[in-house]
């Protein structure tokens, strides 16, 4: 099966990026995650102003914020992977089906036609010869080159035989589909073990990369600590609050995102709702001029995506029976749920289908502001804010909390919406 997303050499180059570390750059630095090879040795700290520590230690803190990041991406490329798998093994069984029944249909005639051909041979009106092509899977590919046996036999005989050479040609078309619905099913479980390989070669390189932003921060924290000639405990609850108060504004700042985001396009939907209003009362004026009428009044505008409330709230209440269930991998139901399989499965409760993956759950649904949000509401996430690279899928449960399938290592639960990377439009299903 052609990917158009996941090529080996593209594999390769994510392990190896993976590998060497996960790198974004910290909002309102100019500088990148430092790789590996450029850690300060502890050595080197010394040289280091307490304004050049404290830096680096922001650059280090953000390096874990990508690490999730870059895992969420890993997960759903793995759980798109496998939905392409379970498509393409309906598509085989399908395709052996349709074949199975062409080819019983194909030897019923077959049989049929041998039968005519034993009452020819028993009444003396020719040689069972004639009918051998006929009678033969091999022998049908020959039909048309022997063309001329047709006029020895009446004209009941003559449509038998064509409608055996026409089911033949079905079959074996069925039959070429389904083996290429197989070479599918295989090309599509070697992507899945592709994508299994890159799984946990990236949650090794996070925990790899944990490990080592832990053991830096503490160095720093060491640091800091004997430069203000304070207690490592006291600089650590110090950074602790700078690190909150950073969270706090930023976080703030990504809430005025959002929203900027939501009245610059309710203002531009607002101004081409009024022009087209406009636009439409105009012509009902001309055509009432000239028919002599009163013109009718405006038909009233579309409205917002109708309410969810009842069958939201059912999907509230399924994701909360699955607080405490792990995350995993492409996780669906069977041993845990991955983002976007616990919002798939939270809403198919209700009957409702939904896509796999958290980028096609986003343009299968119909757009709410977040301000709008109600209970049920799925809300995205994604690089920069924007849908190019959509990583992450919750359930909005209402008053700002959601519930998430979060990362490999956590379990499903309740979490006040996040406002980093965000995206200014929720989806109703």
């Amino acid at each position: 099966m052609q990917s158009r997303r996941n090529t080996p050499w593209r594999i390769r180059a994510l392990i190896a990026a993976l590998v060497a570390g996960f790198s974004l750059s910290t909002p309102g630095l100019a500088a990148a995650t430092p790789s590996a090879d450029d850690f300060t040795p502890m050595d080197e700290y010394e040289r280091m102003s307490i304004a050049q520590m404290e830096v680096e230690l922001a650059r280090v803190t953000a390096a874990k914020d990508d690490a999730d990041i870059q895992l969420s991406i890993v997960g759903e490329e793995l759980a798109r992977a496998q939905q392409d798998l379970e498509d393409a093994q309906v598509r085989l069984a399908e395709a052996q089906e349709e074949a199975n029944e062409a080819a019983q249909e194909r030897d019923a005639a077959r049989d049929q036609l041998a039968s005519v051909a034993q009452t020819a041979y028993r009444s003396g009106s020719g040689s069972l010869d004639r009918f051998a092509p006929y009678l033969q899977t091999d022998g049908l590919a020959e039909v048309q080159r022997k063309a001329a046996i047709l006029d020895k036999f009446s004209h009941d005989t003559d449509f038998q035989l064509q409608q055996v050479v026409a089911l033949d040609q079905v079959a074996r078309g069925l039959e070429e589909q389904a083996k290429e619905s197989e070479a599918q099913v295989s090309a599509a479980k070697v992507e899945v073990e592709q994508r299994e390989q890159l799984a946990q070669t990236a949650a090794i390189a996070a925990e790899n990369q944990v490990t080592e932003v832990q053991q830096r921060r503490t160095a720093l924290i060491a640091q800091l600590a004997e430069r203000r000639n304070v207690l490592i405990a006291e600089e650590e609850a110090r950074q602790e609050r700078i690190q909150a108060e950073q969270r706090r504004r930023q976080e703030a700042a990504e809430r005025a995102r959002v929203e900027r985001e939501q009245q610059q396009v309710a203002q531009a939907e607002a101004r081409r709702q009024a022009e087209a209003a406009a636009q439409a009362e105009a012509n009902r004026q001309q055509s009432a001029e000239r028919d002599q009428r009163p013109a009718t009044p405006a038909p009233a505008p579309k409205p917002t995506p109708p309410s969810n409330s009842s069958r939201g709230a059912a999907v509230v209440a399924w994701a909360e029976t699955k607080l405490g269930v792990p995350y995993v991998w492409g996780g669906n139901g069977y041993l845990g749920y991955d983002c976007s399989g616990l919002a798939q499965n939270a809403w198919a409760s209700q009957g409702v289908r939904l896509p796999r993956v958290a980028a096609d759950q986003y343009w299968a649904t119909r757009r709410v502001a977040i301000s709008d949000l109600q209970p049920g509401d799925l809300v995205f996430w994604g690089r920069g804010g924007g849908t190019a690279e959509i990583y992450h899928v919750a359930i909005y449960a209402g008053n700002g909390q959601m519930i998430e399938a979060p990362r490999p290592g956590l379990n499903v639960k309740y979490s006040p919406l996040r406002y980093q990377n965000l995206l200014p439009y929720g989806g109703r299903p």
